[in-house]
């Protein structure tokens, strides 16, 4: 509180002039002209009372009405200021003409609002023993074109004389900070409301104005809505009652071991008392080979439109969906898409069971994750682009068998193209060949700046988010360098007995995206509650010698589209050839939390019971 000099003079001059004169027996806040009447400049009669209070304002009127509760005391209220009911002119009544009449002069006195004291000349100057100290923090005063820039006693007291200029300081906040959360340090005020009217409309919408209500029967319920609120706009704030130091006044309880998002946390029934059949032991039973993909039938006459099955059961869905586990939770890998659209191409397409054909995948989107979930039919839809060209659009889907009101969902769309081994084709690779190199590739690995992750080190850089079968394993060294990246990759042996002869080589084009993986997740700026994941690619073109090879060398560059948002360009030369023989371009990795990744995996894979 800021008290006035010449205030605090003329309560001692008060105090001075009090007699023993009974007090008041009528009313105990007194002000009316019968209890105590003065002169036209302010100069009091004798009284007495229990309390004084100085100061008319709303914290002195209210501090008196508390006193005067207490029947058995008198107060009094003292104003700078003649009586209203005999005051002279408006100068009394209206405080704003007060200042007029101030200064440093003695000359300087209005009777009528001041009671003209003035204090003895002082030989110390309290200010000079004050030491002002540089702000820590953004410190902005409401004073007219600018901020003060250097606050001490002086220009303290001249701030409280002039006029607030509350809406510059604002706008001058605004305009230093930026987008910025303007959080009252207090409660129940309408200063946010006053922050959020000072700046124009068009600039509010990038501000947070957060108002703080601890004074009502709710003032949990606020606070809570306040702090959910910071965080929306990306603060990191504690709910105070869930602070550390009052851990002690909350009991521990055991939570259930399942996950809240699921709806149902019993068995499914099976039917123990079906007929059992017995089957003739001198006959071999032979269990039937459940292929991969499967054709449906066509959708028209024209046959231009195909429906495909995707086994969950068979082997090779098995293999290659269990072999790459993201988060422990058995995820199909990119590759696997562009493996099962080539294939339902080449069986649409009689003639191009020859080997004549090479697949290309374009605009390739998956959208959401497809894994072991055998209670989903899952199912390839190919519609021709025309029908003349060896082209289609693809969507791959997957439905509940058991819930037969549930909507389908689609996990992958994208077209697919068989092209003919052409010169056009040889001479589209030359081009990319000319323009990347080989060379690219070994100058990384020879840099000594780049850095290097090889040997068993690359997996387990890749430990913490993606689990890859020993069939996956096939980095065996990369070496990265700002925003390129190079890898050598070569397959270990594997049982391929149960796999019919691909395509496309899922597990090799897996290990060729994983270099870029590595390079984004591992090499990169990554947090560890972070990690990328590829979900779109905007085209992969295998060329003719790719089937020939064994061992590759892998380049990669990325550059950022989004905040989130990186785009990886993939390039594969045989390591002895040195030609280029595919090449992946546009392969987009997007940054999501793990814990949210968690949540999504875990209904892709809600039950794991295959052998």
């Amino acid at each position: 509180m800021l008290i006035h000099l010449k205030t605090l003079a003329s309560v001692l001059a008060l105090a001075s002039s009090i007699s023993s004169a009974p007090a008041p027996t009528s009313g105990n806040i007194l002000g009316s002209g019968d209890d105590l009447l003065g002169s036209h400049f302010g100069l009091p009669g004798n009284q007495i009372f229990d309390y004084v209070v100085v100061g008319g304002g709303t914290a002195g009127l209210a501090i008196a009405t508390r006193l005067a509760e207490d029947s058995s005391v008198s107060v009094a209220i003292i104003e700078a200021g003649s009586f209203y009911e005999i005051g002279n002119g408006n100068l009394s009544q209206i405080p704003l003409f007060g200042p007029a009449f101030s200064g440093k002069s003695l000359a300087d006195i209005a009777p009528l609002v001041d009671w003209a004291f003035h204090t003895t000349p002082q030989t110390v100057r309290c200010d000079n023993l004050l030491k002002s100290n540089k702000p820590s923090i953004t410190l902005q005063t409401c004073t007219d074109g600018r901020s003060l820039d250097q606050i001490g006693a002086q220009q303290i007291a001249d701030h409280t004389r002039m006029p607030v200029y509350f809406e510059q300081a604002i706008e001058r906040l605004a305009l230093t900070l930026g987008p910025s959360t303007w959080l009252e340090a207090g409660s129940s005020s309408s200063v946010t409301a006053m922050a959020s009217r000072a700046l124009s409309s068009s600039i509010t919408l990038s501000h947070t104005f957060q108002a703080i209500a601890l004074g009502g029967t709710n003032a949990t319920g606020s606070l809570v809505d306040a702090t959910l609120n910071l965080w929306k706009s990306g603060h990191k704030v504690h709910f105070w009652p869930h602070h550390r130091s009052q851990k002690y006044e909350y009991q521990m309880i055991n939570l259930p071991p399942y996950q809240f998002e699921k709806s149902r946390h019993w068995l499914s029934w099976v039917d123990t008392t079906q007929t059992f059949t017995p089957v003739d032991s001198s006959e071999p039973v032979v269990e039937k080979e459940r292929a991969l993909l499967s054709l449906i039938g066509f959708r028209d006459k024209d046959r231009l439109d195909a429906e495909f099955s995707v086994d969950p059961l068979g082997k090779e869905y098995i293999f290659y969906v269990r072999g790459h586990a993201v988060l422990a939770e058995p995820l199909c890998p990119a590759p696997l898409y562009v493996e099962l659209v080539s294939r339902a191409a080449m069986s649409v397409l009689a003639e191009a069971q020859s080997t004549d054909y090479l697949p290309s995948v374009q605009d390739l989107e998956i959208s959401a994750p497809l894994g072991m979930n055998t209670d989903r039919a899952i199912s390839v839809e190919m519609k021709r682009t025309d029908g003349k060209s060896a082209a289609w659009t693809f969507e791959l889907k997957s439905k509940s068998r058991s819930d037969t009101r549930e909507s389908s969902s689609t996990h992958a769309t994208g077209r697919v193209t068989l092209h003919r081994e052409s010169p056009r084709l040889h001479t589209e690779l030359s081009r990319y060949e000319r323009l990347i190199g080989y060379q690219k590739c070994d100058d990384l690995r020879l840099d000594p700046r780049s850095e290097i992750l090889q040997g068993a080190t690359v997996y387990k850089a890749f430990s913490r988010v993606v689990t890859y079968a020993e069939d996956y394993k096939g980095v065996r060294s990369v070496y990265g360098q700002g925003q390129q990246v190079a890898g050598l990759v070569s397959l270990p042996d594997y049982d391929q007995s149960a796999l019919q002869k691909p395509i496309t080589r899922p597990l090799a084009v897996d290990n060729f995206v994983q270099v870029a993986g590595l390079h984004v997740s591992c090499l990169n700026d990554c947090k560890d509650t972070q990690v990328y994941v590829c979900t779109q690619v905007e085209s992969i073109q295998i060329g003719p010698k790719f089937k020939d090879s064994n061992s590759w060398f892998v380049y990669s560059s990325f550059t950022s589209v989004k905040d989130r948002d990186v785009s990886n360009d993939i390039f594969v030369f045989d390591r002895e050839s040195k030609n280029l023989v595919l090449i992946v371009l546009g392969a987009r990795f997007m940054k999501v939390l793990i814990s949210s990744l968690t949540k999504v995996l875990s209904r892709a894979n809600p039950s794991q019971g295959l052998a």
